[in-house]
């Protein structure tokens, strides 16, 4: 017994003179680089190895950053433990049938919406062809839009004004189709001071659009004029200022600002290619008990984490939280549906959340408001990998390196330049880069990483390209 404990404290001695060795000679490495690219940012690091839950190298660990869509991994392990992982969101169709006679329904017909975040005009279409299929050729009533599922606000506290317009801050809303998110493609003239012309992409024939953009030097579109975007609640879209004279043309995505608008247009037409005659009105309410159903599903919730995660869609996340809020609390809000996420990763993991704790969540998509240090997305991600259930979904669901060139990776500039097997979600501000989740190792070992720079004033670029090589300094171990 004796030999025995005295070779475990020495395992132990050396073990923790080898993690004190290594965190020297990542000290020296790390510091080095932070001097060289975010010499005046605030940078926090964590590398952990999740068999041993050692801390192999920290910076700041402890302290609070701004971790941008790094919330989404929270957002995402509440919603997997909380809702099931065969949870699927579902959109109804109903009327009564025995107000069907002779192919006409002298009744409304109602449409319960969910908040199911990948729902579709294709999906929508379906339900009305399957109306069709099933006998009407006529409603004599009005079509109910039942929206009562999620509450307002319909956005997080901490969005920016400047973003409403776009699609990444669509109003979070009950009844969402294409994301609320509408598609248009500039394509600049090839004389300065002509008109840009615009080109209508998915969903825009259901609104309204003027356009008065004129092309311009790309000097002049970043120094002097911008796009000037306006949406009204009428979905009415109005485009003004100038577009730079660069490429052939451009994606630009903005929100839709009335979903209830939005939906009503892409049924009147439906309906119009089914052939379904209505004259009445599209009008909100609560969809009674009926006696026809036709459902539609969206596909289990792990396929809407992969589009959450490997998009950062904060679209998808806010409505996951809402959901966790109805179910939880019987309040489809944000901040219940923050409660619910808190309450779920406390008493499944024993997650400290709270006044005195380093988590700080105002929404589930990571706004400025959001606070988390390096070491509670460490904890996290620990978590995370010791869950046999989750670990390969969320692994799976984060952008790959080298592999996901259509995720978030894409946009980071050093995308092609991280080392391979890098699983990792990103975080984006204009002065803020995160980037937190797992590398395989040459030694084929994993490990969990979180890298925070707040407040680079300079250039993004030069904080993902400390990430960068910090993701190189970790990949040989």
């Amino acid at each position: 017994m004796k030999i025995r404990t005295m070779a475990f404290l020495f395992c132990a001695f050396f073990f923790s003179v080898s993690v004190s060795a290594q965190t020297l000679n990542f000290s020296q490495k790390v510091n080095p680089l932070i001097q060289t690219y975010t010499p005046h940012a605030q940078v926090g690091i964590v590398l952990l190895d999740p068999k041993t839950n050692q801390i192999l190298f920290q910076k700041n660990a402890h302290q609070l950053f701004t971790p941008a869509s790094n919330v989404k991994l929270f957002t995402a392990s509440a919603a997997l433990l909380g809702l099931g992982l065969n949870y699927r969101y579902e959109t109804i169709l109903g009327y009564q049938q025995n107000q069907l006679k002779h192919h006409v329904l002298n009744g409304n017909v109602y449409l319960y919406f969910s908040g199911d975040p990948s729902l579709e005009i294709k999906d929508l279409d379906k339900l009305i062809y399957s109306l069709k299929k099933n006998g009407v050729e006529k409603i004599q009533g009005n079509i109910i839009l039942d929206d009562s599922y999620f509450s307002k606000p319909d956005h997080p506290l901490g969005i920016s004004f400047e973003d409403l317009n776009w699609y990444y801050a669509a109003p979070i809303t009950s009844i969402i189709v294409n994301e609320n998110k509408i598609t248009a493609f500039l394509h600049p003239s090839k004389k300065i001071g002509n008109p840009v012309s615009v080109e209508l992409g998915e969903g825009m024939a259901y609104l309204h659009l003027s356009s008065h953009i004129k092309t311009v030097s790309c000097s002049d579109a970043e120094h002097h004029c911008s796009l000037l975007l306006e949406i009204n609640d009428k979905n009415q879209i109005n485009l003004n200022g100038c577009w730079p004279m660069e490429g052939t043309y451009s994606e630009v995505d903005f929100a839709v600002k009335n979903p209830f608008l939005f939906a009503s247009a892409v049924i009147s037409e439906s309906l119009q290619k089914n052939k379904i005659i209505f004259k009445g009105k599209f009008l909100k309410g609560i969809m009674p008990t009926v006696s026809k159903k036709i459902n539609h599903y969206s596909k289990p919730l792990p396929d809407l984490i992969q589009t959450m995660l490997k998009r950062s869609d904060n679209l998808y996340a806010e409505a996951m939280t809402k959901t966790l809020g109805k179910k939880y609390f019987n309040h489809g809000t944000i901040q219940e549906g923050v409660n619910a996420i808190e309450m779920i990763l406390s008493k499944e993991w024993g997650i400290q959340f709270g006044k005195n704790s380093s988590i700080k969540l105002f929404d589930g998509e990571g706004t400025r408001y959001d606070l988390v240090s390096p070491y509670a997305l460490a904890n996290l991600l620990q978590h995370i990998y010791q869950n046999k259930k989750l670990y390969p979904i969320i692994l799976n669901s984060l952008p790959h390196s080298h592999v996901d060139d259509d995720s978030t990776f894409t946009h980071f500039l050093s995308f092609k330049l991280l080392p391979a097997n890098v699983y990792a979600k990103t975080g984006t501000f204009n002065d803020t880069s995160a980037l937190s989740g797992y590398i395989k190792t040459k030694k084929r070992q994993w490990l969990i990483f979180s890298i925070m720079v707040n407040h680079e004033g300079h250039s993004l670029k030069s904080a993902r390209d400390l990430q960068t090589k910090l993701g190189e300094t970790f990949a040989v171990l």
